[in-house]
Protein backbone atom coordinates (compact mmCIF):
# COMPACT_ATOMS: atom_id res chain seq x y z
CA UNK A 1 0.00 0.00 0.00
CA UNK A 2 1.27 3.75 -1.03
CA UNK A 3 1.71 5.91 2.26
CA UNK A 4 0.16 9.04 1.54
CA UNK A 5 1.34 12.68 3.32
CA UNK A 6 -0.73 15.37 3.68
CA UNK A 7 0.07 18.32 0.60
CA UNK A 8 0.86 20.53 3.52
CA UNK A 9 2.35 19.76 6.10
CA UNK A 10 3.65 16.29 4.69
CA UNK A 11 3.23 14.28 8.10
CA UNK A 12 2.21 10.91 7.06
CA UNK A 13 -1.78 10.20 6.84
CA UNK A 14 -3.66 7.10 8.47
CA UNK A 15 -3.94 4.29 6.58
CA UNK A 16 -7.54 4.49 7.80
CA UNK A 17 -10.29 7.06 6.44
CA UNK A 18 -11.40 7.96 9.92
CA UNK A 19 -10.40 11.98 11.04
CA UNK A 20 -9.43 13.11 7.72
CA UNK A 21 -10.58 16.13 5.29
CA UNK A 22 -11.03 16.04 1.68
CA UNK A 23 -10.85 18.08 -1.23
CA UNK A 24 -13.41 17.24 -4.32
CA UNK A 25 -9.83 16.26 -6.70
CA UNK A 26 -9.59 14.23 -4.24
CA UNK A 27 -6.49 15.43 -2.03
CA UNK A 28 -6.31 14.40 1.70
CA UNK A 29 -5.44 16.60 4.84
CA UNK A 30 -4.89 15.75 8.22
CA UNK A 31 -6.11 18.71 9.38
CA UNK A 32 -8.37 21.83 8.17
CA UNK A 33 -5.83 24.25 9.47
CA UNK A 34 -3.27 22.35 6.67
CA UNK A 35 -6.48 22.49 4.42
CA UNK A 36 -6.57 26.40 4.83
CA UNK A 37 -2.83 26.66 4.35
CA UNK A 38 -2.90 24.58 1.39
CA UNK A 39 -5.56 26.76 -0.48
CA UNK A 40 -3.78 30.01 0.55
CA UNK A 41 -0.62 28.96 -1.00
CA UNK A 42 -2.22 27.69 -4.18
CA UNK A 43 -4.59 28.29 -6.91
CA UNK A 44 -6.82 26.58 -9.67
CA UNK A 45 -6.35 26.90 -12.94
CA UNK A 46 -7.98 24.25 -15.63
CA UNK A 47 -6.48 22.95 -18.36
CA UNK A 48 -8.67 22.27 -21.90
CA UNK A 49 -7.24 19.98 -24.38
CA UNK A 50 -9.42 19.87 -27.75
CA UNK A 51 -10.09 16.17 -29.02
CA UNK A 52 -10.76 16.98 -32.66
CA UNK A 53 -7.89 19.69 -33.22
CA UNK A 54 -5.35 19.12 -30.21
CA UNK A 55 -5.34 23.01 -29.17
CA UNK A 56 -4.42 23.51 -25.52
CA UNK A 57 -6.11 26.33 -23.11
CA UNK A 58 -6.69 27.69 -19.88
CA UNK A 59 -8.72 29.46 -17.65
CA UNK A 60 -9.35 30.23 -14.16
CA UNK A 61 -12.43 29.44 -11.93
CA UNK A 62 -13.67 32.54 -11.78
CA UNK A 63 -13.65 33.09 -15.59
CA UNK A 64 -16.60 30.10 -15.83
CA UNK A 65 -18.64 31.88 -13.01
CA UNK A 66 -18.13 35.74 -14.70
CA UNK A 67 -19.05 33.52 -18.46
CA UNK A 68 -22.63 32.44 -16.70
CA UNK A 69 -23.06 35.79 -15.01
CA UNK A 70 -22.78 37.17 -18.68
CA UNK A 71 -25.45 34.60 -19.59
CA UNK A 72 -28.29 35.18 -17.39
CA UNK A 73 -27.31 38.75 -17.86
CA UNK A 74 -28.04 38.64 -21.45
CA UNK A 75 -31.11 36.51 -21.07
CA UNK A 76 -32.78 39.22 -18.80
CA UNK A 77 -31.99 41.94 -21.10
CA UNK A 78 -33.70 39.92 -23.94
CA UNK A 79 -36.78 39.12 -21.82
CA UNK A 80 -37.46 43.15 -20.66
CA UNK A 81 -36.96 43.63 -24.09
CA UNK A 82 -39.51 41.18 -25.28
CA UNK A 83 -42.16 42.30 -22.44
CA UNK A 84 -41.60 46.24 -21.78
CA UNK A 85 -42.45 49.34 -23.79
CA UNK A 86 -45.81 49.83 -22.81
CA UNK A 87 -47.06 46.27 -24.05
CA UNK A 88 -45.47 46.60 -27.21
CA UNK A 89 -43.84 42.68 -28.04
CA UNK A 90 -41.21 44.43 -29.28
CA UNK A 91 -40.02 46.74 -26.59
CA UNK A 92 -37.53 49.77 -26.84
CA UNK A 93 -35.78 50.19 -23.70
CA UNK A 94 -34.34 46.76 -23.53
CA UNK A 95 -32.86 47.53 -27.22
CA UNK A 96 -30.69 50.41 -25.69
CA UNK A 97 -28.82 47.89 -23.33
CA UNK A 98 -25.86 46.67 -25.12
CA UNK A 99 -25.34 42.64 -24.66
CA UNK A 100 -22.03 41.67 -22.84
CA UNK A 101 -19.91 39.51 -25.24
CA UNK A 102 -19.93 35.74 -23.58
CA UNK A 103 -17.00 33.51 -24.91
CA UNK A 104 -17.55 29.51 -24.50
CA UNK A 105 -15.08 28.55 -22.62
CA UNK A 106 -15.61 24.27 -23.01
CA UNK A 107 -15.80 24.94 -26.62
CA UNK A 108 -12.02 24.48 -29.18
CA UNK A 109 -11.74 28.69 -29.95
CA UNK A 110 -10.39 27.05 -33.10
CA UNK A 111 -12.60 24.34 -34.55
CA UNK A 112 -15.61 24.97 -31.97
CA UNK A 113 -15.84 21.45 -30.96
CA UNK A 114 -17.44 20.88 -27.47
CA UNK A 115 -14.87 17.06 -27.61
CA UNK A 116 -12.98 18.79 -25.27
CA UNK A 117 -11.00 17.12 -21.99
CA UNK A 118 -10.65 19.25 -18.87
CA UNK A 119 -8.04 19.01 -15.95
CA UNK A 120 -7.55 20.82 -12.87
CA UNK A 121 -3.99 21.98 -11.76
CA UNK A 122 -2.74 23.78 -9.29
CA UNK A 123 0.17 25.89 -9.15
CA UNK A 124 2.14 27.61 -6.23
CA UNK A 125 1.22 31.46 -5.23
CA UNK A 126 4.75 33.39 -5.27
Amino acid sequence: MIKQNCPNCRTELSKFKTGLIYRSDGKRFCSIKCKQEYKNKTFREIKCTCNQCGKVWYYLPQEKIEESGAKMYNCSKNIMTATLCCGNPMGCFGALIPEKKVADLDSCPNCKSKNVKQETIYHKKK
